[in-house]
């Protein structure tokens, strides 16, 4: 539908713009001194283009995707936003794809189809979804308008992988430390594989996230007090880690074999200030070196060392609570599943039932 607005100028003279939208492309405006004369216009143009008496690519460019998701990157309300690198990334990945499409075309089979041959797991593909779906809906609304229903909304969202339950026993968790430090120790080690070690360590014993770990700097490590200060963590708080002497006493060794210059970050990259990005390849190497498929066909991966920690915790009979100040978890009833009755617990009470203590 057309819109007329009313102008008044400085010399007191008032006109009248009449505007006409068509989806996808860019809109038609035209000024006129009384304001049915603007109506007739817009009414004319309306009618035209609804009887095809004027092709729509003579109304002017038409609006790309690519045109939208970079109005929509270079927003300062979404250049303000926490996870503003990671919309950017999925952004220009889809801007690669589909950035020449125009908006009317944009369906939501033609975004499934883009996203299935992913081989990342369901959640990932969904947030791949979410990032165009977000710049959509921006260009949406006002003062854009440029669709009028995002395709996203329509397209089947994948499930959810069934949650990790493998946890790591004692003597398997003693066969990882040997086989990694044993890599370390090669003479053909990289400067990654050689802080490969003290990262899954530190990862055991803090219970904590990977990001967490990685993106952690000297001056949140306090020695003296066994404290690491976790800055701008999941949760969106700042959290603290307690590491015991033995701990304090590896991140020393550490300091001196890997600390640089100009370099804050505890687990330093290759470039001069910035952090290890991934260890999973390492990661990945370490586990089938190691361990086979349980029986639910699970291998482990590093946030079993997440799990682990939890659990054992949980088997020792720490609360909810204590398990979340270690942790980091928000939610009690993610930490409940920690808190189950282990075997020897099980067990106990199998025997209790059948009188035999």
């Amino acid at each position: 539908m057309a819109t007329i607005r009313k102008r008044v100028r400085a010399d007191g003279e008032i006109s009248y713009q009449a505007i006409v939208r068509r989806q996808g492309y860019r809109d038609q405006r035209k000024t006129f001194d009384s304001e049915n004369a603007a109506k007739d216009w817009a009414y004319d143009l309306e009618r035209d283009i609804r009887d095809r008496r004027v092709d729509p690519r003579a109304l002017g460019e038409r609006r790309t995707v690519g045109h939208a998701i970079e109005t929509y990157l270079e927003d300062p309300e979404t250049q303000r936003k926490k996870s503003f690198k990671d919309i950017k990334r999925l952004c220009t990945w889809w801007k690669d794809r589909v950035g020449r499409v125009a908006l009317g075309a944009l369906t939501p089979t033609m975004i499934a189809s883009q996203v299935d041959p992913l081989t990342c797991e369901g959640p990932t593909k969904n947030r791949y979804i979410g990032a165009l779906g977000g710049c959509l809906t921006y260009i949406s609304q006002t003062p854009h308008s440029w669709i009028q229903t995002n395709p996203c909304r329509l397209v089947k969202k994948y499930k959810k992988n069934p949650p990790r339950q493998r946890v790591l026993k004692p003597r398997e968790w003693k066969k990882l430390l040997a086989y990694v430090d044993e890599q370390a120790d090669k003479k053909e080690a990289t400067y990654i594989e050689k802080q490969f070690p003290l990262f899954l360590r530190l990862a055991y014993d803090t219970g904590r996230r990977r990001g967490e770990l990685l993106k952690l700097t000297w001056d949140c490590v306090d020695l003296d007090d066994n404290v690491l200060y976790l800055l701008d963590t999941k949760t969106g708080e700042d959290q603290e880690a307690l590491i015991d002497d033995d701990m304090v006493e590896r991140l020393e060794q550490h300091r001196e074999a890997f600390c640089r210059p100009g370099c804050p970050y505890v687990f330093a990259g290759r470039k001069q200030d910035a952090p290890i990005g991934r260890f999973d390849e390492l990661i990945r190497s370490a586990m089938r070196a190691n361990f086979e498929p349980d029986m639910r066909d699970e291998m482990p991966v590093l946030h079993t060392l997440r799990h682990t920690a939890a659990t054992e915790m949980g088997a020792a009979g720490a609360t909810l609570h204590e398990i979340m100040e270690v942790t980091g978890h928000r939610s009690a009833a993610t930490v409940l599943k920690y808190t189950k009755r282990s075997r020897e617990s099980a067990k106990a009470a199998h025997a209790k039932r059948k009188g035999k203590t």
